[in-house]
């Protein structure tokens, strides 16, 4: 009975973790590609410098937000910088926010200026620049294959935006106007792209309630309420977040509108009460209702001893180490989800033909940003061909079999998540067989004045040959695309380590088993046949007599290697000689002409 209350539990605690939405942990780094320009680096908890955009991810950032401004001055914030580092934060796996202050510069609750190119625009110019100007920037993104999760229609637009024509307190008609504009010309680009309001200080419920009221009551069209969180001192956070929540929860009861905080920060001198501020506010973000609650980012953690902001969550002073992030940034991976593995293959290389009897490196690399790797297994399809428990993770495969294989690898962290790599196509090629065909081995070749030619022929068991080459043990004799090549100019003398190497289209070689013959001028003995012998001496060399079969009842006459006839017999179908001959070579001769060699040890 406990076991099964065991078991509606964890099936109750997987069912409820599924439940809790991934919420976005995000940092705006807009920032980020200036700094990098002026020779800022950042380094890890570990002290190892690294790209700002991994270490986020140790922390459990899975968001990144970028600012547009019209035309800035130096080009900073503007469309071509936020294609750049967009493009580098979706590589990486980022999702993506993009704020569009509509201004040349800052806009924030005190300042909401029109870029000058837009300066002297009546209220339907401006909502047209509005509408051009956002579809301009989202468009280079989509070109890139960039789609952005989430769009503000202006930043911290607590009195409104583009003023004085769009001042909320002067005419909310036209500031919901110019947030129509945008959202309409972000569903024109990304149609399930979602359209935030973004208005600061998170706890004035009031404040609130007259804009996100005045914009509905004047048919603005937006998704998602946006706050900007920032306590007035460190000490004064938990009221700042209980009063956030109470606002972010009326403004669901009232207006049925997901939440975002889209900015929060404290001084850099306060890690404590950062971290304690940024896990208060994720779980406020969970206990929402109807899964309401969708993110928090920092405003630019990174920027430390930048342009005099100090409500950062990393240290370093310019030119000395460590530039490492703060107790802060641990805020981020309160109730994080656990984040899978990650595997690629560093060998071989995909689509590789490869020749039987090759061993092949199975190499990868596996790494778990929040957590360890306790496994990896490398696959042929679906069998386990090997698991490794330690880095770096490889396999020596040897031998695989002939054909087409599917590979891939499995990374396990310390969580048992899976992670499979990318699959990788090997084939492997048969290696051909090969047999020199003649001369047969151990025989004699009759020579002429001490030199002859020498037809060698080979036959592989493959039609795909590409090249036929003939070794005298090592050095190449010569090469032919057919089973034929003659040897010529080939002087007396033993030749004992004869092979052929044939050659197939994809490149893997077969060797034959070597052969042995020898060239003399023989005395009184000719061979005057030229057909291929299928008698053979045997065992050859021996110790003992020799055997012959298929001889059928012809004659054959047995030579010293001087060419004297030292005994003729008459065959049999099988016959046996030579026990009771001393050590030496001799020739055997057969009635048609053929001829053997025969040595005795």
């Amino acid at each position: 009975m406990k076991k099964t209350y065991l078991i509606i539990i964890a099936l109750l605690l997987l069912f409820n973790n599924k439940a809790i939405p991934q919420i976005a942990r995000g940092a705006d780094v807009g920032w980020l590609s200036q700094m990098e320009n002026a020779g800022r680096i950042w380094r890890d908890s570990t002290g190892v410098q690294r790209d700002l955009l991994d270490i986020l991810d140790d922390y459990c950032i899975n968001s990144i937000r970028l600012r547009v401004w019209v035309n800035p001055a130096n080009g900073w914030n503007g469309k071509q910088d936020v294609v750049n580092v967009a493009k580098r934060a979706t590589a990486k796996g980022y999702r993506l926010m993009i704020d569009f202050h509509y201004s040349d510069s800052w806009a924030d609750p005190g300042k909401q200026t029109k870029p000058a190119a837009w300066a002297n625009y009546n209220v339907s110019q401006l909502g047209q620049a509005v509408y051009n100007h956002t579809t301009d920037v989202l468009n280079a993104l989509k070109d890139q294959d960039i789609t952005p999760e989430w769009v503000q229609v202006g930043n911290e637009t607590n009195n409104g935006m583009l003023w004085p024509e769009g001042q909320a307190s002067t005419n909310m008609a036209n500031y919901a106007s110019f947030v129509n504009k945008g959202y309409d010309a972000v569903k024109a680009v990304f149609p399930n792209t979602k359209v935030i309001v973004h208005v600061s200080n998170g706890y004035d419920n009031s404040l609130f309630r007259w804009n996100i009221g005045g914009l509905i009551s004047n048919g603005a069209k937006f998704d998602i309420i946006a706050m900007s969180m920032y306590p007035n001192t460190p000490q004064e956070w938990q009221t700042y977040a209980q009063q956030t929540l109470t606002n972010m929860n009326d403004m669901i009861s009232r207006y049925n509108k997901e939440i975002m905080v889209s900015e929060i920060g404290l001084p850099v001198t306060a890690p404590q009460e950062a971290r304690q501020l940024v896990e208060k506010v994720i779980q406020n973000l969970q206990s929402l209702s109807n899964k309401k609650g969708l993110g928090i980012f920092w405003w630019e953690p990174q920027a430390y001893n930048w342009e005099g902001y100090d409500k950062v969550a990393w240290t370093g002073n310019w030119g000395n180490t460590p530039y490492q992030a703060t107790n802060a940034m641990s805020g981020f991976k309160y109730n994080c989800e656990n984040r899978p593995p990650v595997i690629s293959f560093i060998s071989p290389a995909n689509d590789i033909n490869l020749c039987q009897g090759t061993q092949v490196e199975l190499k990868v690399n596996a790494a778990d940003s929040d957590g360890s790797i306790s496994r990896v297994n490398f696959y042929d399809g679906s069998t386990l061909l090997y698991t490794d428990y330690d880095s770096p993770y490889s396999y020596t495969w040897q031998n695989p079999s002939v054909g087409d294989h599917t590979i891939s690898a499995q990374a396990i962290d310390n969580t048992n998540a899976p992670t499979t790599s990318e699959t990788l196509t090997i084939t492997i090629n048969a290696t051909p067989q090969i047999t020199i065909t003649s001369p047969v081995n151990n025989s004699i070749i009759e020579s002429t004045g001490g030199i002859t030619s020498v037809t060698l022929n080979a036959l592989a068991n493959s039609s795909d040959i590409s090249l036929i080459e003939f070794y005298n043990g090592n050095n190449l004799i010569g090469n032919t695309q057919t089973n034929s090549y003659v040897w010529n100019q080939l002087p007396n003398g033993s030749y004992q380590n004869i092979t052929a190497v044939a050659t197939t289209s994809a490149g893997c070689k077969g060797t034959s088993s070597p052969i042995s013959f020898e060239v003399n001028t023989i005395t009184g003995l000719k061979n005057t046949s030229a057909l291929t012998s299928d008698i053979a001496v045997y065992p050859n060399p021996s110790k003992n007599s020799f055997n012959i079969d298929h001889v059928n009842h012809s004659i054959v006459e047995i030579y010293n290697s001087q060419g004297q006839q030292i005994e003729q017999i008459q065959g049999a179908e099988n016959m046996s000689f030579g026990a009771y001959y001393l050590p030496g070579i001799y020739l055997v001769r057969f009635e048609d002409g053929r001829m053997l060699k025969a040595i005795k040890h």
